[in-house]
């Protein structure tokens, strides 16, 4: 049997979830006895076999072209594709049958297909809901992002340049700080997590100046607090990041005003509102959820 990569397990799914579902237990027990349909949604079906359906979908989806018809030059026609797919589905039951859907090369690939389409469902759904929130985004007045603006002028009038060492290792993070503390400058440690950066591109680790609304949540307060030339100590950031930050320089602009600032205002305060009512939502989703995990606890 063929094994895919990874990368292409996606396109082999409802093939092969198609022989599982044409092996249903009443299939072996009877040739003649109907086996249980799996309709997709919406699905439109052109022909059934003991029960299975057969789709357009996977017609059109299974369709030879010209160089796979026998040599003779002209694609498949639908017809054609359909009367294929049912007499492969007809050995498919067959093959159920006589068991050889216990196949142990069989079994682990269908496995692998059903993990690949339960993690694609699910991907796609959250990220129709992240999308969903994206769109309504909670509201905030114009009096709200003025009464922020004004609680907060020193710092959205100010401009932070900041260097960082950026790393998803904690232990890496922790080496690269004690060699800070050690003596060796900010920036030579920085250039070691580059070792195959090219001349021309400069130095990443210097992000330049930036506004109160681009600094990421983990050292926004730091960043204002930290004297200039010092180096923090490492910080803790969502998804498995750690920083290090030295703060190169600060500087005022007067012409930041709350005009020049409210829609970004409007826009981190949505933000914040939104990950707020994320954060709720997750707890509430874990709260009223029942999730066991095998063994009694995570792996």
């Amino acid at each position: 049997m063929t094994h895919h990569p990874p990368s292409t397990l996606l396109l082999v799914l409802l093939p092969l979830l198609g022989a599982c579902r044409s092996a249903p237990p009443q299939a072996r027990a009877a040739e003649a006895t109907p086996a249980q349909s799996a309709t997709p949604v919406a699905a439109e079906v052109l022909a059934t076999v003991n029960g299975v359906a057969i789709t357009r979908q996977e017609v059109v989806g299974a369709a030879r072209g010209p160089s796979a018809h026998g040599g003779t030059g002209t694609a498949e026609t639908p017809t054609e594709t359909l009367e294929r797919l049912i007499q492969e589905e007809l050995r498919a039951q067959r093959a159920a049958r006589m068991g050889l859907d216990r196949d142990p090369t069989y079994r682990a690939d269908l496995a692998r297909a059903e993990a690949s389409l339960r993690g694609w469902r699910r991907t796609q759904l959250a990220t129709l809901l992240d999308t969903h929130e994206q769109v309504t985004r909670p509201e905030v007045s114009e009096a709200e992002a003025r009464a922020f603006y004004d609680a907060n002028v020193p710092r959205i009038r100010t401009e932070v340049r900041v260097s960082q060492i950026l790393l998803r290792d904690e232990a890496a993070i922790g080496r690269a700080l004690a060699a800070v503390r050690a003596g060796t400058p900010f920036e030579e440690v920085a250039r070691r997590q580059f070792a195959e950066l090219p001349p021309s591109a400069g130095r990443p680790w210097d992000l330049g100046y930036l506004r109160w609304n681009l600094l990421p949540t983990a050292w926004r307060d730091l960043a204002y607090t930290l004297p200039v030339g010092q180096t923090s100590d490492v910080l803790r950031g969502p998804n498995n990041r750690f920083w290090i930050i030295n703060v190169v320089d600060r500087r005022e602009l007067p012409e930041l005003t709350f005009e020049a600032m409210r829609v970004a205002i409007t826009q981190t305060l949505q933000e914040e509102r939104r990950l707020a009512v994320r954060t709720g939502e997750r707890e509430d989703l874990r709260r009223d959820a029942r999730i066991v995990y095998v063994g009694g606890h995570a792996p």
